[in-house]
């Protein structure tokens, strides 16, 4: 399969099963359909579903605790060996055969999966198989249109568990329970369009991601806590989770957070969670890229996570440094559009100041001339980028020079080494 997209087009993609419903029938090998705008929450709510990172509150203690499918990893192999196991969960694949199937070495792909999910390539088909075992037994195998009871037998050889008494042990480890009181315990938890129509709560698994995460809250308001520090979110949100450090995001009635993206890097905000600055960015371009990010296809990164993650990386170290207001908002907007070549005078008019205030904001913050304001900011958000391990191509292309040995130029004549040489390069 593959899905060419239009360059202005937003394509969603998602896996689904059976019981999901869509907006029109499925049979063959392929089906389409007209769909509303009234279905767009609803499909873009379980794309995020598929992706596994929600937790739903419950109402009532006494229904089951609902074994979530775990997230799939985000790098191409990590992510089309999460696919063959969910394709077959009854299949005895062992890390080496995962492994040569999507041109990996075993460790490679043991390390994906822990890097991207916090759980080995074993953990994460145990709770896969019990997450499938747990549909199985509650809504029965939906043959023939019907939904026949499906013994505990049967249920565990349908996810490559060798016996029933396999599957309880596996139940008992993640839900405390046996399989028979997940049966007993009623209907799984309700479908995502439905927790949004209810209204419940809902919120992530408690984690500390090893890379950075941008979330952006596509439907109502969060709260979002990292460390030490907790920040109130409003629809239209962006805000970096920081690697390292264990972070909780919690969603307001009805509402849903997306991940957008997320970037390896070395250099960490410790003091939390980081919120940007949305900008003009529209709904549909961040969706489109998150669509992108997490494709269950073929997932790719995107230039535009990449600029919010370069924006990211440049204020790192700042928090403490003291400027003016119009200081601020000047360097709020460049580091947004580092590459920009507006003059003293456009920025002026911009902020809606004269040039003779921008001059003194300039000469109070200890820069004498805008130009040289411009390059010496451009250089900070060049060493921050290089810290985390960025190319220097990619340096260059985001702060605006036109080659890369004209930005290595600057740099060294800013700094007295090129940008390769410079210290914490990788």
């Amino acid at each position: 399969m593959r899905v060419d997209r239009a360059p202005d087009a937003v394509v969603v993609g998602f896996r689904c099963s059976d019981a999901d419903v869509l907006p029109f029938s499925v049979s063959g090998t392929v089906s389409t359909g007209p769909v509303g705008e009234r279905w767009r929450s609803s499909l873009v709510d379980q794309f995020a579903s598929s992706l596994g990172y929600l937790r739903e509150s419950r109402p009532s203690a006494t229904m089951t605790a609902g074994i979530a499918r775990p997230p799939l990893p985000t790098s191409t192999g990590g992510r089309a060996a999460a696919n063959l196991i969910l394709d077959a969960p009854e299949s005895s694949w062992t890390v080496s055969s995962l492994a040569d199937a999507v041109h990996v070495s075993p460790a490679t792909l043991n390390r994906q999966f822990r890097r991207e999910t916090s759980l080995s390539v074993g953990q994460w088909r145990a709770r896969a198989r019990i997450a499938t075992a747990e549909v199985l037994l509650k809504d029965g195998d939906g043959k023939d249109g019907k939904d026949s009871e499906v013994t505990l037998e049967t249920a565990a050889h349908r996810v490559g568990l060798s016996s029933a008494s396999a599957l309880s042990r596996l139940f008992r480890r993640a839900a405390g329970m046996t399989a028979m009181q997940v049966r007993s315990s009623g209907s799984p938890w309700p479908a995502a369009s439905q927790v949004l129509c209810e209204g419940r709560e809902r919120s992530t698994w408690p984690r500390t991601n090893r890379m950075h995460v941008l979330v952006w809250v596509y439907q109502g308001s969060a709260w979002v806590s990292a460390g030490d520090r907790t920040l109130d979110l409003e629809e239209g949100d962006l805000v970096w989770l920081p690697a390292g450090i264990p972070n909780t995001v919690r969603m307001g009635s009805g509402s849903l957070v997306l991940p957008v993206g997320a970037r390896v890097g070395k250099a960490r905000h410790t003091a939390g969670p980081v919120r940007l600055r949305a900008g003009d960015l529209d709904a549909d371009a961040l969706l489109g890229a998150a669509a992108q990010e997490y494709d269950p296809l073929f997932a790719r990164q995107t230039a535009l996570v990449d600029g919010l993650f370069y924006t990211y990386l440049a204020n790192v170290g700042d928090e403490d440094l003291q400027h003016s207001r119009l200081m601020t908002r000047l360097l709020e907007a460049f580091r947004q559009e580092p590459s920009s070549d507006r003059t003293a005078e456009e920025w002026a008019e911009h902020f809606g100041c004269s040039r003779a205030a921008l001059r003194g904001a300039l000469a109070a913050d200890g820069v004498g001339d805008f130009r040289q304001w411009r390059t010496s900011t451009r250089m900070g958000i060049a060493r921050q980028l290089l810290f985390a391990g960025v190319p220097v191509t990619r340096i260059a292309q985001h702060l605006g020079y036109s080659t890369t040995s004209s930005f290595s130029h600057v740099f060294a004549r800013h700094h007295g080494v090129p940008p390769s040489r410079y210290r914490g390069y990788v």
